[in-house]
C-alpha cells in the first residue's frame, strides 16, 4: 500500500489548502484537496514535483509505504429487517443484520496471503436529535490477530484509509442486502446507510469509533 502525506505536511507547516492554492497557480483547489485525501487513484508526476518544491522535500517524504496490500470483503448472513405493505420504510430490530468479515493480506512477492477473519452485527439503530441516523457495528475476531497489522508503528498513517475501507465494505454489503431482501423497491432505488460509511459506528478488537462509546448507552428511538 501506499499514501501520499500531504496532509499531514501541510498541518506541520500551519498551511491551508486554500493557501497552498493560491501560491500554486498550476495546481487546481480540487485536485490539491483530493491528493490530501488521498481519494484519486493516479497523482501526476508534474503536481508531485510541484508540490514537493513548494514544501521543500523529496519524493520520499511525500510518500509512506507498507510492503502488502489489504482486500476486504463481507458477507450478510442474516438480516431480519422488514418494512410494511406500501415499502416505503425498513424497520431493523436490535441485532438484526449478522454478517462475516474479511481482510485480506496481499504481498505480491509469493508469500502466502493471511486472512484476518471477523463475526460482525448491527446491535441497534439510532435516531439523534439532528436527525442523522447511525448504525452501532459490533466486530468482533476469535484470534485478534489484525492488531498485528493495526498496531505496527509503520502503518499509523494508514489507519484512517483501513477504518474508512471497513466501513464502506460493511457499508455497501448492508446496502445490497437490503435490495435483495426487498425487490419491490428496485425501481426506487436507495441506500439503507451512506455507501461511504460515515454512518457506521463500529467497536472493534482492535479500534473503536469515539462516538460508538457516547451514545452506546443512551435510551434513543428506533
Amino acid at each position: 500500500m501506499i499514501r501520499n502525506r500531504l496532509a499531514s505536511l501541510l498541518a506541520d507547516r500551519g498551511i491551508k489548502i486554500s493557501r497552498a492554492a493560491m501560491e500554486l497557480p498550476n495546481i487546481s483547489r480540487n485536485t490539491i484537496t483530493n491528493t490530501a485525501s488521498n481519494n484519486g487513484k493516479m497523482i501526476q508526476l508534474e503536481t508531485i514535483d510541484t508540490l514537493c518544491q513548494y514544501l521543500n522535500i523529496t519524493p520520499a517524504e511525500f510518500f509512506e509505504y507498507l510492503p502488502f496490500d489489504l482486500e476486504y470483503h463481507a458477507d450478510i448472513t442474516e438480516n431480519d429487517a422488514t418494512t410494511n405493505e406500501f415499502f416505503d420504510y425498513i424497520d431493523l430490530p436490535n441485532n438484526g443484520i449478522k454478517f462475516d468479515f474479511y481482510i485480506k493480506k496481499i504481498v505480491h512477492n509469493g508469500t502466502p496471503s493471511k486472512l484476518y477473519s471477523f463475526t460482525g452485527v448491527i446491535e441497534k439503530r439510532t435516531f439523534l436529535e439532528n436527525n442523522e441516523v447511525y448504525l452501532y457495528v459490533k466486530l468482533q475476531s476469535d484470534t485478534n490477530d489484525f492488531k498485528e497489522i493495526w498496531d505496527d508503528p509503520k502503518a499509523a498513517g494508514f489507519k484512517p484509509m483501513i477504518w474508512q475501507n471497513i466501513k464502506k465494505t460493511i457499508a455497501n454489503e448492508i446496502n445490497r442486502s437490503m435490495m435483495d431482501r426487498f425487490p419491490q423497491m428496485e425501481n426506487d432505488p436507495f441506500d439503507y446507510t451512506d455507501d461511504s460509511g460515515s454512518s457506521l459506528l463500529i467497536s472493534s478488537d482492535f479500534n473503536t469509533d469515539a462516538s460508538y462509546n457516547k451514545h452506546s448507552d443512551d435510551e434513543l428511538p428506533f
